[in-house]
């Protein structure tokens, strides 16, 4: 047996391995100054396999500026999976550290986003501009009436708030459905709806006589106070040496040397007992007899059997958009014969106007007695009272119309203050007729609305006249004039 063990150990003393054979060891990190896993693209590391796939993370070195260089200042590291693509998802840039905007940023619920909803809604009686805001911003200029949104759209549940920024020249704008939240559909119930704004609510204030003759003064009674460019009285046909005298047919030099030229116009406070001026203090009378009131100086009986009214003695032709204006029966009066050319006593008022900004229409109010109701009804001899109206869109225009639509004189059943007779209701009772001389009369009627354009020029001629003769007169009253907009 111990033969056998020392055999063993000799065997031992002479195998390769005891001799000093050795496999090459690899370096030791840092033995070669490498700098252990610094990869540069995409193979292997240097001092490594380049099929060494072990690593799962890169780690790569670069300076603030973008260099590669390790001596370059300020290095920063990033680290990120080795395998991620180009573009990843908002997670992706997340976790690589991105600073630019993500799905994740917070949304300003009260932003414009064009995913929204509108703000909208319409605009009525505008004439010019207005500019509208929402929020406080987002201007949005209006520049008609009719149906308006903003650009801006909101989002569910954002509040708005819509404010007049810039009112329209002339006028003024009040909105409504101004505020709310969006409640997941567009918004339309907002509403801007516009008045003209006078410059001057009334402007008779300063008239102190009757009889006052500056014609100026007359537009102011009715109403007229912002526009007036010129005022004229002068005979219907829009003169004043057109008249003739009545008995010899010989023109008259200048018809205000009549007396009773002047007593044709009056700037009442009122007239008779119970009618009113509708605006202001003042009203503008008009007649082919005296525009007087029974306890007014001056006043002559249009109604008198006797001397038959006021008769002034001169004659003008019928003016234009007047001549030969048929005096048929309304409703329920009979056809009446054609209303004579000529114009005795007449009487008018002639303005010039110019639109003020804000306003694209006008009006006015009216009232008419009248001494032929109810013995000399679809006679020649029937007064007439007319406004003609011209403009631009339409020429030397009655408006001043009875109810039925027709020219308003005595043959009308415009006539609805007096006591009834045949064909007439007089559904108005005869107070009105109290302490003015007159058997008939209208209520206070509107005229229509008369379409215009901001700047353009408008001529109104108010006037009266006896049809045929001098006898039995008529009075017109004429208030309220109103420029408006629509």
């Amino acid at each position: 047996m111990r033969l056998l063990a020392m055999m063993m150990l000799a065997a031992l003393a002479f195998s390769p391995a005891a001799c000093g054979s050795k496999k090459k060891k690899a370096p030791a990190a840092g033995d070669d100054g490498t700098a252990v896993g610094t990869v540069i693209g995409a193979g292997g590391g240097a001092g490594g396999d380049a099929d060494d796939d072990d690593d799962a993370v890169a780690t790569t070195t670069t300076s603030a500026t973008g260099s590669s260089d390790p001596t370059d200042a300020g290095p920063t590291s990033t680290t990120q999976p080795a395998s991620t693509p180009t573009g990843g998802s908002a997670s992706d840039a997340s976790a690589s550290g991105s600073t630019s905007g993500s799905a994740s940023d917070p949304v300003d619920p009260q932003a414009c986003d064009a995913a929204g909803y509108v703000i909208g809604g319409t605009a009525s009686r505008l004439v010019g501009d207005v500019v509208l805001q929402l929020n406080g911003a987002n201007d949005l200029t209006v520049h008609a009436s009719g149906a308006l949104h903003f650009a801006c759209k909101l989002l569910t549940n954002a509040t708005y708030a819509v404010t007049v920024k810039t009112q329209p020249t002339g006028q003024t704008c009040t909105l409504a459905g101004d505020t709310g939240t969006v409640a997941g559909a567009d918004v339309t119930g907002l509403t801007v709806t516009c008045a003209y704004v006078p410059a001057h609510l009334t402007c008779d204030g300063g008239i102190v006589a009757i009889n006052d003759a500056d014609a100026t003064d007359a537009a102011k009674a009715m109403g007229v106070c912002d526009g007036l460019q010129t005022a004229s009285y002068t005979m219907p046909d829009g003169r004043l040496d057109s008249a003739l005298d009545q008995n010899s047919n010989n023109p008259i030099a200048d018809v205000t040397q009549i007396a009773d030229f002047a007593l044709g116009h009056g700037l009442l406070t009122g007239f008779g007992t119970n009618v009113h001026p509708q605006e202001g203090t003042r009203l503008l009378a008009l007649s082919s007899g005296t525009a007087r009131a029974v306890a007014d100086a001056g006043y002559v009986d249009p109604a008198d059997v006797t001397d038959q009214g006021d008769n002034k003695g001169y004659i003008s032709v019928i003016p234009a958009g007047m001549t030969g204006l048929p005096s048929l029966g309304d409703d329920n009066s009979p056809p009446c014969q054609a209303i004579s050319t000529e114009a005795h006593d007449g009487i008018a008022l002639n303005l010039t106007l110019t639109v003020p900004p804000g306003a694209n229409r006008f009006t006015m109010k009216y009232k008419y007695y009248g001494a032929d109701y109810p013995n000399f009804q679809c006679q020649l001899s029937v007064d007439q009272p007319g406004i003609i109206v011209t403009t631009p869109a339409r020429d030397r225009q009655n408006i001043f119309l009875s109810t039925a639509g027709h020219p308003l004189n005595q043959n009308t059943t415009g006539l609805d203050v007096c006591a009834a007779s045949t064909g007439y209701g007089c559904t108005a009772g005869t107070s009105e007729l109290a302490g003015t001389g007159f058997p008939s009369a209208t209520t206070w009627r509107q005229a229509e609305e008369v379409v215009v354009v901001p700047g353009q020029t408008v001529t109104i001629k108010i006037m009266i006249w006896d049809s045929n003769d001098g006898y039995f007169d008529s009075t017109m009253l004429v208030d309220s004039f109103e420029w408006l907009a629509r």
